[in-house]
């Protein structure tokens, strides 16, 4: 049973122990990076086989090919526009009424008015008034000084903080899936962002004045930090830490940096930050809108090597009294994941979670017996979902991806828990994880391709003939589906990309059913996405048989999982165009074995 953070210990665990032993120099760590090898990638293969094999000796997975359960005719008729209701959930005023001109300062509104209506607008449901009361007036708050307690100016910065996150998800979404939207929606899209982008800036100008006006808490300046992190802005994330810091080494200063702030710290100067996260030659996480520090950036106060950094947060870990803290934790694996010290890594897991990595016996990766974890662990250090992430990419960047798999999957069974680590919720480490095992099969795949000559991998098809590639891919998506319950329509995505033919064909009743299920749903934008997923998935299910000739199953395939005549009409054109390829290369192999065989009999008259 985990513990409740009443009663967790604030004790810490030394984290120098887990600083590299040495610096290692870019050179270096390129060539250690250097991981896609045929001969590495079968071993994480063989390796990950047998724990699979092993782990679930008993579970059969069902052949869905063979069901016969007839589906439920889908009946979904979407409403609402997605694209509405993320306006209508923006309540901005002069957004609604075109005509209506954005509100400007008064200079006419008394400043005893001024801070009466800010006093008014403070719990109001509707949050557009504060915002556009501060942001017309950013002169005028110093002025409320004296009328508004610590706790008021805390409320007004979490609430526009809200206000502009839940906008700004709005806009990611439907940016992220525009490509299917209706052309006449393009301009909406377009004034969502700009909307989040203006929000941004006006926000950061109001934080400054009150910066400026008030004496911020430390809650306060986190709320802040966080801020300008999730938006991708590095350069003022550090700028206000830096600022924070250099007060705190004021006389008499009640500031110092919290966990928090030094997540923030350490994740960017050590480069561990998502953005700066390649795997074997390519970026992992989609940032948008996202700019870094420049390469000659020198922190103010200190150096920020990846050892120096550690050193420094442990002194202020012990003087301010910090407690444990997940987030740092990850900060280090990922750290140590950067700069290729996995020894150190496996005794930062040991130490930490109890699970040992053994890689000279057959034992592999188990919990030590003598651990005890309900007497160790406490909430402040149960593993996330965010370190089990971390732990496959450290393990991933250095070759590794097994082990990865294997130590996750231990905490996933040893530390599972609805409330922090539900190994039933993890939909988004395991998109992750299809994703990393399918680019470290591309990245092998382009390293023997510089050997060989690319005829000699690639088949008349434009398909891999590296079958290891599929098989390794094929082990972790089935042990995916021992986890999550329900697949996304990420996995499907990655499914046709890096799966088996075999697999691809056995998983499209799962694919037409999961991706027609009304609370995948909701909207029409995303009731668009699933069918052209779906479509793309019957597309590559159908190419799959017409390279084996099947095609009168391919069209039978067409007519059951695909309702948009559009679409079935496209996906015929395509097949007729395949078969007559495929009746041209006929022809041309009859021909050719009729004149091997011509040739045979007039060797033998002679």
């Amino acid at each position: 049973m985990l513990r409740g953070y009443k009663v967790a210990s604030s004790h810490v665990r030394g984290v120098a122990f887990f600083v590299p032993s040495n610096r290692i120099n870019e050179y270096s760590k390129r060539e250690l990076q250097e991981n896609a090898t045929i001969e590495l990638f079968e071993d994480n293969y063989k390796k990950l086989k047998h724990y699979y094999e092993d782990r679930f000796p008993d579970i059969k997975f069902k052949n869905v090919k063979t069901q016969k359960t007839p589906f439920a005719k889908f009946s979904f008729k979407p409403n609402d526009d997605t694209v509405v209701a993320a306006l209508d959930s923006v309540n901005i005023d002069f957004f609604q009424n075109i005509n209506e001109k954005i509100p400007v300062a008064d200079d006419v509104l008394a400043e005893r008015d001024f801070r009466k209506m800010v006093k008014l607008a403070l719990y109001n449901t509707k949050v557009p008034k504060l915002y556009n009361l501060l942001k017309c007036n950013l002169s005028r708050i110093s002025t409320l000084k004296d009328e508004l307690t610590p706790s008021d100016v805390s409320v007004i910065i979490r609430r526009l903080i809200s206000y502009h996150d839940m906008v700004s998800k709005s806009a990611k979404f439907m940016t992220k899936n525009r490509k299917y939207l209706y052309e006449d929606n393009e301009s909406y899209v377009t004034r969502l962002n700009e909307i989040s982008d203006s929000l941004y800036t006006q926000n950061t100008l109001i934080f400054n004045a009150c910066a400026r006006a008030f004496d911020l808490s430390i809650s306060d300046y986190e709320e802040i930090v966080m801020f300008h992190y999730r938006n991708g802005k590095i350069p003022k994330t550090v700028e206000i830490i830096a600022g924070l810091e250099k007060k705190a080494q004021e006389v008499d200063s009640k500031l110092y940096l919290s966990n928090k702030l030094w997540f923030c710290k350490l994740d960017i100067l050590s480069k561990t930050s998502n953005q700066f996260w390649k795997i074997y030659g390519e970026k992992l996480f989609r940032n948008e809108k996202k700019i870094g520090l420049k390469n000659n950036y020198l922190y103010p106060h200190h150096g920020h090597n990846f050892q120096i950094l550690l050193q420094r947060y442990e002194h202020d870990k012990s003087i301010n009294n910090l407690p444990d803290d997940a987030d740092i934790i990850n900060v280090i694996i990922k750290g140590l994941g950067k700069h290729c010290d996995i020894p150190s890594l496996d005794k930062l897991i040991e130490s930490y979670w109890g699970i040992k990595i053994d890689r000279i016996s057959e034992r592999g990766v188990y919990l030590m017996e003598h651990f005890n974890i309900r007497k160790n662990v406490n909430a402040l250090i149960w593993p996330n979902e965010k370190i089990i992430t971390s732990i496959l990419l450290s393990y991933a960047t250095n070759g590794d991806v097994a082990t990865g798999i294997m130590v996750n999957n231990m905490i996933l069974e040893k530390y599972n828990d609805k409330r922090i680590l539900n190994s039933l919720n993890t939909i988004k480490y395991w998109e992750f994880v299809l994703r990393c095992v399918g680019l470290y099969g591309d990245a092998t795949e382009k390293n023997i391709a510089r050997l060989l000559n690319e005829t000699e991998i690639i088949d008349d098809h434009g398909n891999s003939l590296l079958e290891i590639k599929y098989r390794f891919f094929d082990i972790v998506s089935n042990m995916s589906e021992r986890f999550v319950r329900f697949p996304t329509r990420e996995m499907f995505q990655l499914k046709i990309r890096y799966s088996s033919s075999h697999e691809i064909l056995n998983g499209l009743p799962i694919a037409y059913k999961q991706l027609n299920n009304d609370g995948y749903n909701h909207s029409r934008l995303n009731y668009r996405a699933n069918q052209h997923t779906l479509y793309k998935y019957v597309e590559e299910c159908c190419k799959e048989l017409g390279n084996r000739g099947l095609f009168l199953d391919a069209k039978s395939i067409i007519e059951k999982y695909i309702t948009s005549k559009q679409e079935t009409k496209s996906l015929k054109d395509m097949l007729g165009e395949m078969q007559e390829i495929y009746a041209r290369k006929r022809v041309k192999e009859d021909e050719r074995k009729r004149r091997v065989e011509d040739e045979d009999d007039d060797f033998q008259l002679w």
